[in-house]
């Protein structure tokens, strides 16, 4: 890009320019050498799903879900009742969320054990 801005003879086709006349040359090259120098990503907004954590399952989303709402309902009431109902949310999700990663981390351990004990088995072989 710099170098396609450095081709261009700036003093000679700024010559005879008022000011505003120049602001528009140089912002249209600039604008130019960005569209065709700089890339662009475009990001899909129209199926558009949210990665979860790869240890959470449906029953840890549905119990967080009903967390998040309640604590939302308390936000916006500040009333005591629903941040009883928040409370119990929250100390019924904490397990399921540790018992959901203490899981996960188990069967990993599981996985690996029986790869290793595939690889073991192939290389000992004479």
């Amino acid at each position: 890009m710099s170098s396609y801005l450095a081709g261009f003879n700036w003093p000679d086709r700024q010559h005879k320019m008022n000011v505003e006349k120049m602001w528009t040359h140089i912002h249209d090259i600039i604008s130019i050498a960005v569209d065709k120098f700089v890339p662009s990503k475009c990001f899909r907004t129209d199926n558009y799903q949210r990665r979860k954590a790869v240890w959470m399952n449906d029953k840890v989303m549905v119990i967080l879900k009903k967390k998040k709402e309640a604590f939302q309902r308390y936000l916006s009431t500040k009333d005591g009742k629903d941040y009883l109902e928040y409370v119990k949310a929250r100390n019924k999700a904490k397990p399921q969320v540790r018992r959901a990663v203490r899981d996960y981390e188990k069967d990993v351990v599981k996985k690996q054990r029986k790869i290793l004990k595939h690889f073991t088995s192939l290389s000992t072989v004479n």
